[in-house]
């Protein structure tokens, strides 16, 4: 059971047996975003309900919404951080 095989078996078996209920997504909070700085690639910070702060390399902080209609994944922009806030985005 040596392998790449066996190490694959083995996680798969580990993520089908947690549940949803045994760990709790944190909101994020506004330190945290005024806090968190561009690196050299995209981020993603998620919140809740399907918004998140995509951070981009440029410093760029937008809030968006992953949805999806008629079966396609579709994004939506809230606006630019800190013109819109933490509290504003939720709402949207």
């Amino acid at each position: 059971m040596g392998g790449i095989s066996g190490g694959i078996a083995l996680s798969q078996r580990v993520e089908n047996t947690v549940s949803k209920e045994e760990y709790t997504v944190m909101p994020l909070s506004d330190t945290t975003v005024r806090n968190t700085k561009a690196t050299g690639s995209p981020q993603k910070l998620t919140d809740s309900e399907g918004l998140y702060l995509y951070i981009s390399p440029s410093s760029g902080k937008l809030w968006r919404m992953d949805y999806r209609f008629a079966r396609k994944r579709k994004t939506l922009s809230f606006g630019k951080y800190p013109a819109v806030g933490l509290k504003d985005a939720r709402i949207c």
